[in-house]
């Protein structure tokens, strides 16, 4: 049941995986480096009178995702 003491809720996760293509931040593209990678994302929910989820934001730190391109590829480490 809806409460006013309630109209926001908040989801933080560790997301990862290997860069195999490019990742779209938005505001940065990753370029693919086969690497694995981690990247630490909080969802916060807005509810509306309903109940219901009516907006959602999601926050990374983008220090992190700048620091992706930055990782070697596996190719270059093989030389």
């Amino acid at each position: 049941m809806y409460s006013p003491l309630n109209e926001y809720a908040c989801l933080e996760y560790l997301t990862g995986g290997t860069l195999k293509g490019e990742a779209d931040f938005v505001t940065a593209k990753v370029k693919p480096t086969g690497r694995k990678y981690e990247l630490q994302c909080c969802f916060v929910f807005h509810f509306n009178a309903q109940g219901l989820i009516d907006k959602v934001h999601e926050y990374f730190d983008m220090a992190t995702v700048d620091g992706l391109h930055r990782l070697p590829s596996r190719r270059s480490m093989e030389r």
